[in-house]
């Protein structure tokens, strides 16, 4: 049974993020949140305060990028309570219809909390099953064919 307050509000975002409540979802982040997106493409970045979690959401916040989340169903909801009160694991599989059928994107996210709001997430996306539900992968890899290009990768060095 599930009882520590970190697993109650991994579950509770979960639920509001499939259900594209954002808003609601943004609520319980902590003023000072920090959010490692581990496996973000084109490269890993963290994200430090609700104003700037607020920024990222934002193409979710106007319905841009919101495509994943139009039927989608969560499957294979784990939550690990740990030893910890304020850390709980959860790992699940969102699945988004497409025009090409299923999309099942694999998720894994660590969460901390104190004083009822989230104050620090590592999340492990598949970014690019993501992208195919949101029907963003060709600029998605677009982006990472310019990010990883060899003259980019050459460029770099000759800067460095």
């Amino acid at each position: 049974m599930m009882t520590s307050p970190s697993a109650q509000l991994t579950r509770q975002l979960i639920e509001l993020m499939s259900s594209a409540r954002f808003e609601q979802a943004l609520l319980m982040y902590s003023e000072d949140i920090v959010l490692k997106d581990v496996f973000g493409l084109p490269h890993a970045h963290e994200i430090h305060g609700l104003a700037e979690l607020r920024n990222f959401y934002a193409p979710l916040l106007t319905n841009e990028g919101a495509r994943m989340y139009e039927g989608l169903q969560v499957r294979n909801l784990v939550i690990t309570e740990t030893t910890d009160p304020d850390l709980a694991i959860a790992q699940w599989d969102y699945v988004s219809s497409t025009s090409d059928g299923e999309v099942v994107n694999a998720n894994v996210i660590v969460v901390r909390t104190l004083k009822g709001k989230i104050v620090e997430s590592i999340d492990y996306h598949n970014h690019i099953t993501r992208a195919a539900a949101s029907g963003a992968l060709p600029g998605l890899l677009a982006e990472l064919g310019a990010h990883y290009a060899p003259e980019t990768q050459v460029q770099g060095l000759l800067e460095a």
